[in-house]
């Protein structure tokens, strides 16, 4: 088990392998800070070929070379860094505060041999270049004002050795970082780890003395905690510690590695186990409402359904079959691995594994299954570009039809009738809690246009198109409407009597949200 202790500290002091003590100087016009109340310069860290890096809000990361004669920005676009860690296998963390392209506070990996300048979207995109991706998003009710991260450095912390911790200024939480590889793009989970510190936490360091960690913090502006300041040491009491340790996601699901074994006849019950998922938007606005996946622009939760739990790996891994599991913002696990043994973990999941896990019984391959595109290609998609609408176009004498939505996908409406080459007002009001639209369709061209919706899921420019598909056989059509609110376009009915039909293109809505316009 770990303890925060609450005792004041009188010295704690750093050395080198030589047992001297070191000193860095820093020189004032290698950087500066922007006029920004929050961007500050953070750091220094040292990699093993002795260069520096530093965190500068307005600029980016700095890395400084070991005689000081040279300064290099290898990533920008961090809105607000508090922090910067290093891990010993050269990648550097970041945190940034949520904020106007800034969906949610999040940390950023840089890896500190790329040769690229990165860019992770702040003060906003470079034309249509996609902003990097953070390793992890901290949703607001976990943590609303990041700190710095700091490595376990320390054989005396037991089985958390190597792994990397997260702290809170606004919560005054502390957090274990998990790091997920999957064809070279980083991402991973934050865990929340008991304790509270007594103020906002900032900076954490592992004392060469005792190989403990020492955290110090202060309140301030978004930190809700209860004193102005803490010097707190946080340390290893031996014993078992149960946490998770390591995550991989796979095409299928999601593996879960463990410091100790679990309880197999509780965790292989899929009902120990509960999984959603939510989405935020990346944009000019202050922050992001948490958003439905499945259902474009509605805020919400989705429901991930876990299909089989296995424990694998001697005991100490859990695997989670996932078979809908797609690219997504935040993934929320909620895990049972004992009696009385739960353990939340904040997943990031940006691409899936081209593998599937199947070394247990039962699972299955899903080598072949669509993968939807990144949340950001949208949101990029929306910010940089628009396909008017070319029916909002008023026509004079155009005779008004209103159209609702229904409940379980559907139209209230599923039939009206126009003369051939009457002018139409159009409107579709949606009552429902989920997006819909309506288009108007050739004759016999309903199923065919269905299946191109459907494979709509996988174009990242289809919410710039209203998610109409690119076909001739669309006559008209409505833009996305979101709940309890309507749009209204302008057409002429075809000159040919007969059934039109018409669907919500939204990808899967169509199999029972159609009807038919009757020309005649």
């Amino acid at each position: 088990m770990f303890v925060i202790c609450r005792d004041q500290l009188t010295r704690l002091v750093d050395r080198n392998a030589d047992g001297e003590a070191d000193y860095y100087e820093c020189y004032s016009n290698q950087f500066t800070s922007s006029a920004g109340g929050h961007d500050f310069i953070c750091g220094l860290e040292r990699d093993a070929e002795g260069n520096f890096y530093t965190a500068v809000g307005g600029q980016g990361i700095l890395r400084i070379s070991a005689d000081g004669s040279r300064s290099d920005i290898i990533a920008t676009g961090f809105r607000n860094p508090d922090g910067l860690g290093l891990t010993a296998d050269g990648v550097l963390t970041v945190p940034c505060a949520e904020g106007t392209w800034t969906p949610a506070s999040m940390i950023c990996a840089v890896r500190t041999g790329q040769q690229r300048v990165g860019h992770f979207g702040f003060p906003g995109p470079r034309g249509t270049e996609v902003p990097d991706l953070p390793l992890v998003y901290l949703p607001r009710g976990v943590d609303n004002q990041a700190g710095g991260q700091q490595v376990v450095q320390s054989k005396r912390w037991g089985p958390l050795t190597d792994q990397i911790l997260h702290f809170s200024f606004g919560t005054g939480k502390m957090f274990l970082v998990l790091r997920d590889d999957v064809n070279g793009r980083l991402q991973g989970a934050i865990v929340p780890l008991p304790g509270d510190f007594l103020s906002g936490t900032h900076r954490g360091r592992f004392s060469p003395f005792d190989g403990q960690l020492y955290v110090t913090g202060m309140q301030g502006w978004g930190s809700y905690t209860p004193t102005d300041g803490c010097f707190q040491r946080v340390r290893y009491q031996g014993g078992n510690v149960q946490q998770p340790v390591g995550i991989h996601t796979y095409r299928n699901g999601v593996m879960v590695q463990f410091s100790e074994k679990i309880d197999e006849a509780i965790a292989a019950e899929i009902q120990s186990h509960f999984a959603m998922s939510w989405n935020y938007r990346y944009g000019g606005q202050y922050g992001s409402p948490e958003y439905s996946g499945k259902h474009f622009g509605m805020q919400g939760h989705d429901y991930v359904a876990v299909k089989s739990a296995s424990v694998v790996n001697d005991g100490k891994a859990l695997f989670l079959e996932i078979p809908d599991l797609q690219p997504v913002n935040q993934l929320y696990l909620r895990l049972q691995i004992g009696k009385d043994q739960f353990r939340e973990l904040f997943v990031t999941v940006h691409a899936l594994d081209e593998k599937s896990f199947i070394e247990a019984e039962g699972l299955v391959a899903l080598d072949h299954k669509p993968i939807a595109p990144h949340p950001i290609l949208v949101d990029l998609a929306l910010a940089t570009r628009k396909v008017p609408n070319p029916y909002v176009q008023q026509l004079a004498g155009a005779r008004a039809i209103e159209i609702q939505t229904g409940t379980n996908l559907s139209f209230q409406t599923r039939s009206f009738q126009v003369k051939p080459g009457e002018r139409i007002a159009l409107t579709l009001k949606n009552p429902d809690v989920v997006p819909h639209n309506w288009a108007l369709l050739a004759p016999g061209t309903l199923r065919e246009v269905g299946d191109l919706t459907n494979k709509l899921i996988s174009d990242p420019d289809a919410m710039v198109r209203q998610y109409i598909p690119q076909t001739k056989s669309v006559l008209a059509y409505t833009d996305i409407v979101m709940p309890r609110e309507s749009f209204r376009i302008y057409f002429t009915a075809p000159m040919e009597p007969g059934n039109y039909p018409y669907l919500c293109t939204f990808p899967g809505h169509w199999l029972v949200m159609n009807g038919e316009m009757i020309v005649r």
